[in-house]
């Protein structure tokens, strides 16, 4: 892996770290209904991710009918991607949920790679293994509650195979076209997730819409500051793809970003960690350190 490859994933999974911390704490403080509060940040994501996308292409917005489709395609499967985690996340246990979530972003992007005829040494599928093990182990709770609705495990299965496909629609883009269409691919990905989501939610909510966009000082400055650190994650991430596998990124950005944010939750949110995720941790490490000299 060339060192400045290494260090703009390095750079990602900081960026993507903070991301989850800053959403964590703008739907705490999210001054309306709780339930819309993942579909306004959405909105306000996908449109302020469109605008820094266009501004990083210098307003310059050239794109084949490829990459409109795909960009279209992605924005809807981003979407289902998350009425997936939270149908997911009222059902079941974190660790299984982000198992499928995470092994689909990986494991999908790794056949997408194939197609488009990439090498797929064994070691390489050994190292997945054991980043999927680990992910397990390090997302397990003592108190985690049992499985009691079938949908649980449909909505994992929507979960694997929509962060798997979102991913690797970016690389099969790339490959297709060109990497020079890749800031269009972005836009039109969260251009669509911001219309389709603002249409649904103005059926649903009508008169209410308006009020539902009303926020605090708080959650306010950290939906945009949310919203500007995935603008600039995704941008960097497609630029990215032009030089390293995406099987290689997608294990080691989810898994960093997994043990990262665990790590933060122990010293901003005293969570503790118990010997299954301190041995998970160290698996986990171990396979990203495989994945990583491959």
């Amino acid at each position: 892996m060339q060192l400045v490859s290494a260090l703009l994933i390095a750079l990602m999974i900081v960026i993507y770290t903070l991301q989850s911390f800053f959403q964590k704490v703008y739907a705490d403080h999210y001054p309306g209904d709780k339930n819309y509060a993942s579909s306004i940040y959405s909105i306000v994501s996908g449109v302020i991710v469109a605008f820094v996308s266009l501004c990083v292409a210098q307003f310059n917005f050239v794109a084949s009918w490829q990459t409109l489709l795909m960009g279209a395609i992605n924005g809807i499967i981003l979407i289902t991607y998350n009425a997936f985690m939270v149908k997911a996340s009222e059902t079941g246990p974190y660790s299984i949920l982000m198992v499928f979530m995470l092994s689909g972003g990986i494991i999908i992007p790794a056949i997408a790679s194939l197609i488009m005829g990439v090498e797929f040494p064994v070691l390489k599928w050994f190292a997945i293994v054991v980043i999927i093990v680990a992910i397990y182990m390090v997302s397990k709770k003592d108190n985690e509650q049992k499985v009691t609705d079938k949908r649980f495990y449909l909505a994992c299965l929507g979960l694997f195979v929509a962060n798997g496909i979102y991913g690797a629609l970016f690389y099969v883009q790339q490959n297709v076209t060109s990497p020079a269409e890749k800031e269009e691919m972005v836009l039109m990905t969260y251009l669509v997730m911001a219309i389709v989501s603002f249409v649904f939610l103005a059926i649903t909510r009508k008169k209410q819409l308006w009020a539902d966009f009303k926020q605090n000082k708080k959650s306010g400055l950290f939906l945009v500051l949310c919203s500007l650190i995935v603008a600039t994650a995704i941008n960097l991430m497609v630029f990215v793809l032009q030089y390293v596998d995406v099987t290689v990124m997608s294990a080691i950005t989810d898994s960093s970003v997994l043990l990262l944010s665990v790590l933060c939750s122990c010293v901003f949110f005293k969570e503790k960690l118990t010997l299954l995720n301190i041995i998970g941790c160290v698996i986990m490490c171990t396979g990203l350190v495989i994945m990583s000299v491959i």
